[in-house]
């Protein structure tokens, strides 16, 4: 959502944008509530169709921390999603986690919605699964 100087208000997601949309045209908080005075303040509403509910919680996040809208108070933070670093000037490459890619040689692969994800990932990579006998 912008406002008239075109400024991001706030930055959501939605399953259903029709549903989500209503929702906000029905509201009828106190005149002085954070969603009012926000609605009060839209002057146009854009949107980004992603192919996965993923795609678009991280889309949602980066959104947010590069804009860093008024409205949006929860994913302001300073956290990153997580990636796997692996480095490649090395003799023997290393395989980590990183919160931020570097301007560095390494490959970088995510990001990864969890930090449970990534480490799952790098779990399976380091203990695959066995091979189905055919």
């Amino acid at each position: 959502m912008r406002d008239k100087k075109a400024k991001v208000l706030y930055v959501g997601k939605a399953k259903d944008l029709h549903k989500r949309l209503s929702s906000y045209t029905r509201h009828a908080g106190a005149e002085h509530s954070k969603t009012t005075v926000m609605l009060a303040g839209v002057d146009r509403v854009e949107t980004i169709i992603t192919a996965t509910e993923k795609e678009a919680l991280i889309l949602e996040a980066s959104l947010i921390k590069e804009h860093r809208p008024k409205y949006n108070i929860i994913l302001r933070d300073d956290k990153n999603y997580p990636y796997i670093r692996v480095s490649v000037g090395e003799e023997w490459p290393r395989v980590a986690m990183a919160r931020r890619k570097a301007a560095d040689s390494a490959r970088y692969f995510g990001p990864y919605s969890s930090s449970s994800a990534m480490w799952s990932t790098l779990r399976l990579i380091k203990y695959p699964l066995p091979s189905a006998k055919l």
